[in-house]
């Protein structure tokens, strides 16, 4: 996700997406290690279970492995997790003929709170790009707000959204 910037959301505003758009997929992750840069966990998601290896490519990429699970087995793996994260995603239209990816998280455990990332086809677009009045501050190189983070150690912000 290096072409992409994350900021927080009022709980509010969220709330009136998610109404309105529906959620997309419900994800749980669980966390089966807990050495940084190499990710190993499970994910459920509605009718889907993997085992994920996740980690970055030379360029800072996240690439994800995946492996599909039956969810008997991806259950059972939940109770070896040392850490675990709930959300739902939603996509949000783009604005203004804008053609920027705009995804909508809403975290539900281990604590609440309201994430949109905005993804760009090039650093250009990153830069050029005017956030709009309704979002919240940007955490975007806030590492405890990776969801690796956040399932280990809980959401730790003191950050408030307007």
């Amino acid at each position: 996700m290096k072409n992409a910037r994350r900021f927080l959301v009022s709980p509010c505003i969220a709330r009136l997406i998610s109404r309105e758009r529906g959620v997309d997929r419900q994800v749980v992750e669980g966390y089966l290690s807990s050495q940084p840069g190499k990710d190993q966990l499970v994910r459920l998601e509605a009718d889907q279970a993997h085992f994920v290896l996740s980690g970055q490519d030379p360029e800072g990429n996240l690439v994800e492995k995946l492996a599909p699970l039956p969810r008997e087995h991806a259950e059972a793996l939940f109770s070896l997790c040392i850490g675990q994260i709930s959300y739902d995603s939603l996509h949000v239209p783009p604005q203004s003929g804008l053609s920027h990816r705009v995804q909508l998280d809403r975290v539900v455990y281990p604590s609440s709170f309201d994430l949109i990332t905005v993804e760009f086809d090039d650093i250009q677009q990153v830069e050029a790009f005017e956030i709009p009045s309704w979002f919240g501050p940007e955490v975007t190189t806030e590492f405890t707000y990776e969801w690796r983070y956040i399932a280990l150690n809980g959401f730790q912000s003191n950050l408030e959204v307007p």
